[in-house]
């Protein structure tokens, strides 16, 4: 990394203060939001133009923009763009869902609707998606012309998203302005934390930290909104979509998923994994995985008891079990096995990391989708599992570092 893009550095100072200018807008639009959340809308015709444009900020066309703009990066070998493009957009929009929640757990709704309008997510998608887009052209191209026409067109771009939403009747002006508030702020912290012509990988810490914080955060948002609309009535849905049209295949699919990331396979993996560290002769190892394997286990139980969730009645397609639904073990016990798993085998073959990182990701999604599969979980068990073991994978991870 170049001295200029050092710590004290005008540019970095530049892209703090507009993070920070960003996000005082997003929370003080949010505010009048919240005190306006009863003005009602335009409800007229809705014109042509502002229906194309709003369909391709929608969920049809711009995950399909996104996917393919990363699918050429990673072609090209552009891993660090890729992952700042994939970040950025992701991020917002994950940002603007959970934002929309706790205004509308709160109580700030201005339609009744299922969600919170406020902030719009198309704006806040094309903000990042276009806004990144910019900066990786701005970074390739050294041509002054290149730079201003790419960033006069995506400003154009947000311009228009903005404004086919406001006309299109489905946001007011201050919808569209904190979702362009969110991308621009969130935009600027990506590029602070994972700048896309960074070479070198983010300090381990500072990755694990990441976790940590991911973890609780999510894990305090859906431990607060599980038994509130939006999140009780999405759980509901879904559960009585699995019980009347999930096909048998997904059932029979789901279930070898499901016994893996039961006592049946988490159990005989932890086990082994401790026995053949003993063998070894790598004592500390053997205790602490087997205090990380345990503990998760043992706070998972304790959550279910102060949580006493009921397990989803719609029809099950195993019978259920009889513990409380809320995390669901499964999943944040797959999320720590396998990172632990991902973290002796990336240590050990640091080449193949990633590979290590993927097939773990892999594995513990299909473990929380089979139990909503088998509708013996509801979708924020899972969600809420997979957060509570992020927590607990991060917080043992930085045991171990203390212990060696």
């Amino acid at each position: 990394m170049s001295e200029s893009a050092g710590r004290g550095s005008p540019g970095r100072a530049a892209l703090v203060g507009v993070a920070i200018t960003a996000w005082a807008a997003f929370f003080v639009l949010a505010a009048a939001f919240w005190i306006a959340s009863n003005a009602e809308g335009h409800h007229g015709p809705t014109p042509d133009w502002a229906r194309v444009v709003g369909d391709i900020g929608g969920v049809k066309v711009l995950p399909v923009l996104l996917l393919a703009l990363a699918a050429a990066l990673l072609t090209a070998g552009r891993w660090a763009e890729a992952r700042f493009l994939l970040l950025a957009v992701t991020g917002a929009g994950v940002l603007m869902y959970a934002a929309r929640i706790v205004l509308q757990v709160f109580g700030a709704d201005d339609d009744g609707g299922r969600l919170s309008d406020y902030p719009s997510g198309h704006t806040a998608a094309t903000t990042a998606l276009l806004g990144a887009v910019t900066v990786l052209v701005w970074t390739a191209w050294r041509n002054a012309r290149v730079r201003m026409l790419f960033a006069g067109v995506a400003a154009a771009g947000i311009v228009a998203m903005a404004w086919a939403r406001v006309a299109a009747g489905e946001h007011t002006v201050l919808d569209v302005a904190g979702g362009i508030a969110l991308g621009v702020g969130w935009l600027a912290v990506c590029l602070l934390l994972v700048p896309p012509t960074e070479t070198r990988r983010l300090n381990r810490v500072h990755a694990v930290y990441a976790l940590l914080g991911t973890g609780l955060a999510g894990f305090a948002l859906l431990a607060v909104g599980y038994d509130h609309d939006p999140l009780t009535m999405v759980d509901q849905e879904v559960a009585e979509w699995v019980a009347a049209s999930m096909p048998s295949w997904a059932e029979s699919l789901a279930r070898p998923f499901s016994w893996l990331g039961g006592w049946i396979g988490l159990t005989p993996i932890s086990v082994g994994l401790v026995l053949l560290l003993l063998v070894t002769r790598r004592l500390v190892d053997a205790a602490w995985l087997a205090l990380t394997f345990a503990g998760i286990q043992i706070v998972t139980a304790l959550l279910k008891e102060v949580f006493d969730r009921p397990r989803p009645h719609e029809g099950s397609a195993v019978p259920l079990p009889s513990s409380d639904s809320f995390p669901s073990g499964h999943a944040s016990g797959a999320v720590v096995t396998f990172g632990v798993l991902e973290a002796l085998g990336g240590a050990r073959w640091p080449e193949r990391a990633r590979m290590f990182w993927c097939a773990a990701a892999v594995l513990a999604i299909a473990v929380g989708a089979s139990r909503v599969a088998l509708n013996v979980h509801y979708l924020t068990d899972v969600l809420a599992g997979f957060s509570l073991g992020l927590a607990w994978l991060a917080v043992c991870l930085l045991v171990r570092d203390v212990l060696r």
